[in-house]
């Protein structure tokens, strides 16, 4: 209830129609140049690994014309798992990526899909420096 009253926007993936009037909420944000923060990995995994990228932040991002900032988070699945109710105290690193920034000239699925791919390079990029610095 806290993210829902502080304006976050939950999109349901089960639901396309609900899910693209979510997206809607989220372009108007992006009109009014607020960030936007997805998860486009979509649900969680059972052993906290990162999951190749669903197309829609993507999509949104390209049709919005907007710059994508890829990061990393560890230490979230050891808090709360998928699937339990139950948060452990524990600590949490973020890593930032370079900015993906696109001349967004040609087609919105074109630059979408390029954005997508070097998100999730970049992610797991991310992942892999981190584990070895840990």
């Amino acid at each position: 209830w806290g993210l829902k009253n502080m304006g976050h926007v939950f999109v349901d993936r089960d639901q396309a129609t609900k899910a693209l009037k979510q997206l809607e909420k989220m372009e108007v944000k992006l009109e009014n140049n607020l960030n936007v923060f997805v998860f486009p990995e979509g649900t969680r995994t059972e052993d906290g690994s990162v999951t190749p990228f669903k197309r829609g932040a993507f999509h949104l991002a390209a049709k919005m014309k907007k710059p994508v900032v890829p990061c990393y988070i560890d230490g979230t699945f050891r808090i709360l798992q998928k699937g339990k109710a139950r948060v452990v105290p524990g600590k949490v690193s973020l890593s930032i990526g370079d900015v993906i920034q696109d001349e967004f000239s040609e087609h919105i699925k074109l630059i979408s899909k390029r954005m997508q791919e070097r998100a999730n390079d970049t992610v797991l990029k991310l992942e892999q420096k981190y584990k070895l610095n840990k």
